[in-house]
Order: structure tokens, then sequence, then C-alpha cells
């Protein structure tokens, strides 16, 4: 069963902050904190967001939708971008059990990015 009290607790532990440090983070007091990892109080969409952004995770993790953590692709170019979102998605098309090492086309990638970083 989903727990977003748990989420928000484990997220806040895995960053090793306090709930006050997270509570001054997003503008909000401890005991709000609190009540939301108590599940008496649930945060609005603007404190939902604060808290996706916080943990780099998606509003869909934060409701318990997903099990995917978000990228932030925040401060990259749109080559960078681009490259990013290929990869993820290359590798996502490409799993397959019986290939060893990277295809072409993931080498490829991989020397788009080499060649953004040089």
């Amino acid at each position: 069963m989903y727990d977003f009290g748990l989420l928000l607790k484990e997220l806040r532990e895995e960053k090793g902050l306090t709930q006050a440090q997270l509570a001054e983070k997003i503008n909000r007091t401890k005991t709000v904190i609190s009540k939301y990892e108590s599940n008496t109080q649930s945060p609005t969409l603007e404190t939902l967001i604060d808290l996706a952004v916080i943990f780099n995770v998606s509003l869909d993790y934060l409701a318990g939708i997903s099990e995917k953590s978000a990228v932030s692709l925040e401060g990259l170019s749109d080559e960078q971008k681009k490259i990013i979102i290929n990869l993820s998605q290359t590798f996502r098309n490409e799993k397959n059990p019986n290939i060893k090492g990277l295809t072409d086309s993931q080498l490829k990638l991989l020397n788009d990015i080499l060649k953004q970083m040089l």
C-alpha cells in the first residue's frame, strides 16, 4: 500500500536532511513536515513540485504512480538535453540480456557525450 509520509521520510533521510532543514527549503514549518510524514496533512501541488525538485524525483513517483526517478536536465544546453534523452531511450529500447557490452547506437551516443564534455 502507498504511504506518502513514509516515502517523504525516506527521501528526506537519504538526502541527510532533518525535518527542520527540509521545511526551510520549501518555506514550511517543521510541524508541517511532521504532518506530511505522519499522513495527517497532504501537501499542495506547489509543495509537491518543490519536493520533486529537491529530491530529483517525478511527481508520479511522489504520488505512488511510478517507481521511476526523474533526471533533471536543468542547466544543460539543448544539444546536451537531446543527447541525454536519446541515451536514455536507447538504453531502454535496446535492453537485451543476450547482448553483452554496448550496442553501436549506445557507443555513438556515448561518443557524442564525450564530445560535449571536451
